[in-house]
């Protein structure tokens, strides 16, 4: 039996279907003679694809589906963005590192901040030369939530830096720096689809056909609007907005107590398990429970729960989940496919 069954748009060369996706505003505001006077900046993601990113990464599952029947199957192929992390070269991790010194050189409210277990942040497009970095001292970073407005000096990528635990070979472990970047893509998607009573199953045929890398938009009135970066921009937009921000050990100066802090939406969704920030709550753990006879006993019950829904997976595993999972969960919206 056959049935319309979605198919994700985001890729599709009509400009009102790329608008579900971006929001986008005159470049000029008034016509200006020998310029291409429709030409549009980008602004930002729609209200949509922050709503459906958030519920992804808080539940780390694909949202409900609607299916065409009851129990039915089917695979399609399809056009969408995906995110690749790896490892930082030497150039990029020296970035890091000194954009994090110098966010933890100021203190806030008289409280300094002694130890990062988890940063992570959007850096500035100006300064990169086909992805790679000509003067690495005008590396900036946005690693707060963005307001929407036209910018042309923001990225499609991630940078982060967390503390991973190694074992030596008598099995005492110890923590090591790990840098990583992660970057848009356009990919090709060949998905299958499972309905059973109610039941959703979705799973790849084959890896992603990784193609192109998706750089920011830059706009201008010589060159006619891409949308499809646009929408793709906007997609990268609304996954970092669940990643950035940091994780870390603080101190009063005036008292000199110690404390933790979380200041990123990764503490509302799935990547919070991580194996990746298990020395932040490993730290925590000793430093409200150091008095305590359960002190470095068993984990708490709440961070077991976390553990179990991220798997045991590291912090680049679960970006690209998290990115397949988004880009299939817009399906879940008709507006939207």
């Amino acid at each position: 039996m056959s049935a319309e069954v979605p198919r994700l748009l985001i890729s599709t060369n009509d400009t009102g279907q790329y608008s579900r996706f971006e929001y986008s505003a005159p470049l000029l505001p008034d016509t200006v003679e020998g310029l291409n006077d429709t030409n549009n900046f980008f602004v930002g993601p729609r209200t949509i694809i922050s709503r459906l990113s958030s519920a992804t990464a808080t539940t780390g599952q694909i949202q409900s589906i609607y299916p065409p029947f009851t129990n039915s199957s089917y695979s399609i192929q399809f056009f969408g963005p995906t995110v690749k992390c790896e490892e930082a070269n030497s150039t990029q991790a020296e970035i890091i590192d000194r954009l994090l010194r110098l966010k933890m050189s100021h203190s806030r409210d008289n409280f300094s901040e002694q130890t990062s277990a988890y940063f992570g942040f959007v850096p500035n497009e100006y300064i990169l030369n086909g992805g790679e970095v000509t003067d690495i001292e005008t590396v900036n970073e946005i690693s707060d939530i963005r307001m929407q407005r036209p910018a042309n000096t923001s990225s499609n990528q991630l940078w982060t830096t967390y503390q991973r635990y190694v074992w030596d070979g008598t099995g005492n472990r110890s923590t090591v720096v790990h840098h990583s970047v992660c970057r848009l893509f356009n990919a090709s998607y060949d998905v299958n689809f499972v309905f059973e009573a109610g039941n959703q199953t979705i799973q790849r045929n084959a890896d992603l056909d990784v193609l192109n890398e998706i750089q920011y938009p830059v706009d201008d009135p010589f060159t006619p609007t891409n949308y499809a970066a646009h929408s793709y921009t906007a997609f990268m937009w609304v996954l970092t907005d669940q990643l950035v921000g940091s994780m870390g050990f603080w101190i009063d100066n005036t008292t000199h107590r110690k404390f933790s802090s979380i200041s990123t939406p990764i503490e509302h969704n799935s990547l919070l398990g991580s194996v990746d920030l298990d020395p932040f709550f490993d730290y925590n753990d000793a430093l409200y429970r150091q008095n305590s006879s359960t002190a470095n006993k068993s984990m708490s019950d709440q961070r077991r729960e976390d553990k179990d829904l991220a798997k045991n997976k590291t912090l680049n595993a679960l970006i690209e989940e998290l990115s397949f999972n988004v880009t299939i969960s817009f399906m879940s919206s008709n507006l939207l496919s």
